[in-house]
């Protein structure tokens, strides 16, 4: 509420300011640039309060800092299940949209001793009838999911 009524103040004080200096000038052939002067110093001091709220919320910490500990960058045993039951739900989904259905489809992920995942295989079983869709199966995985891929028939 202080702000507040600093500003009031400061723009009541420019105000009696500009109101004498205008009748100062009078009617001199400098009053259509004195009142435009002194319209763009009544504007300046109306507005600086907001430029300065707008400076203080740019200025703030949106994310609290936090310090990131070993354990956060290995990979869970969970997140591993959760990222193959997505990736072969994925692969399936791929596969039903060309008519392909799989038998079986098993994702394996290799994860190096950074932990972080080094590749991602998908190995898909087909029913007999299914047996001239290998190559097909095999490039639709690698060529839309970038996931190497091998089929073998049931």
């Amino acid at each position: 509420m202080e702000g507040v009524y600093s500003w009031a103040t400061a723009v009541t004080v420019c105000s009696v300011i500009a109101c004498i200096v205008e009748i100062l000038t009078g009617n001199s052939s400098l009053e259509k640039t004195v009142r435009f002067v002194l319209g763009l110093f009544m504007l300046c001091v109306i507005i600086a309060p907001l430029i300065n709220i707008v400076t203080q919320i740019g200025s703030m910490d949106i994310a609290p800092e936090y310090e990131y500990e070993e354990d956060d960058y290995q990979i869970k045993e969970t997140e591993i299940k959760i990222l193959k039951t997505r990736i072969q739900q994925l692969v399936e989904k791929t596969l039903a949209e060309n008519d392909i259905k799989p038998v079986v489809t098993l994702i394996t992920i290799n994860i190096d001793e950074k932990q972080s995942i080094e590749s991602i295989q998908a190995a898909i079983t087909l029913q007999s009838e299914d047996a001239e869709m290998v190559s097909a199966a095999e490039e639709l995985i690698r060529n839309k999911l970038g996931i190497e891929c091998s089929v073998s028939i049931y």
